[in-house]
């Protein structure tokens, strides 16, 4: 597919899925932005006019088909940060 240069991704290992949505939104709050939550996994970013939506995905958040999916690089125990400019 195409690349969309307002997306990105990003993986762990070896850490849980709240601890590290939580530093993720604690850092942004940091940086100026109010945090909204989406879901059980993903957050709204605002700062003026710009917006992130931050999303966590995992084996442990989904299934292994879906994280293959979505992310067929990152190693099966992966915990993956997208990230998108909306």
């Amino acid at each position: 597919g195409t690349i969309d240069p307002r997306e990105v991704a990003f993986f762990t290992h070896g850490h849980q899925a709240a601890t590290v949505g939580a530093a993720l939104a604690d850092e942004l709050e940091r940086l100026g932005y109010a945090i909204s939550p989406l879901d059980e996994r993903s957050i709204k970013a605002e700062q003026g006019p710009d917006v992130i939506e931050a999303r966590l995905v995992s084996t442990e958040l989904t299934s292994p088909e879906v994280m293959r999916e979505l992310h067929p690089s990152a190693p099966a125990d992966a915990l993956v940060v997208e990230l998108k400019l909306v």
